[in-house]
């Protein structure tokens, strides 16, 4: 596992390399050969979209899941970006 820090805009991500799987009950679309990122250190107020148009500066995007809590169904703070 590779950990790298950098800054985007005013954000501070911390991103690590996981090959996962997501069961959404289909595949996202072409994901072949691409690498899962997780990322760390969001905010409650950060959206798929947000995340998908940061990192699409560097290169096509699968799909992003940002994990939210079960009851107050905020952000849990990390997201994985495919």
């Amino acid at each position: 596992m590779t950990l790298k820090g950098f800054f985007i805009s005013v954000f501070y991500f911390r991103v690590s390399f996981h090959e996962m799987s997501f069961n959404y009950g289909r595949p996202p679309p072409k994901t072949d050969g691409m690498v899962s990122l997780k990322v760390d250190n969001l905010t409650y107020r950060t959206t798929p979209d947000d995340l998908r148009r940061v990192f699409e500066k560097y290169g096509e995007v699968g799909d992003v899941y940002i994990p939210r809590d079960r009851w107050t169904r905020e952000s849990r703070g990390f997201a994985f970006v495919r």
